[in-house]
């Protein structure tokens, strides 16, 4: 017995944990990875062939995942001078990272959160990015 949990704890030690929130929801999918050496962009975009969860994107960046609004469908306009702009984030560690997933190489004790959020933009000014979406907002209904 003692040989399998020194065996298993190596192998959950050298794993970044992927959770991706489903928009407008609290579930969750959950993945474990060994990163060796990938980048987010290559490691997200294996995992979501893989598992076909539906998405448009590349390893450069993700634009729509689970079938959420891309272009001018993912613009809210609240005013002549306010808007929300939707799409997704990530962060690592609980801190958002501003870095394109194909730059960001994780490490084996990462926490990776994918999340759809929303930045706001009120007289061509952006005033807030990866805000996550809340359940009682327009586009949740």
């Amino acid at each position: 017995m003692k040989a399998i949990i020194l065996f298993l704890i190596p192998m959950y030690a050298y794993s970044a944990n992927i959770t991706i929130e489903k928009p407008c929801s609290q579930e969750t999918i959950e993945f474990s990875v060994s990163p060796q050496n990938s980048s987010l962009g290559q490691i997200m975009i294996e995992i979501l062939d893989y598992n076909r969860i539906e998405y448009q994107g590349n390893t450069q960046g993700i634009n729509s995942l689970l079938g959420t609004a891309v272009g001018l469908e993912s613009y809210e306009v609240l005013s002549d001078e306010r808007m929300r702009v939707y799409g997704w984030c990530y962060s690592v560690n609980g801190q958002n990272i501003e870095k394109l997933m194909s730059n960001y190489f994780p490490t084996k004790s990462d926490n990776i959160r994918w999340f759809y959020a929303y930045a706001e933009i009120i007289k061509n000014d952006w005033i807030s990015y990866c805000t996550p979406v809340s359940l009682d907002l327009p586009v949740c209904h």
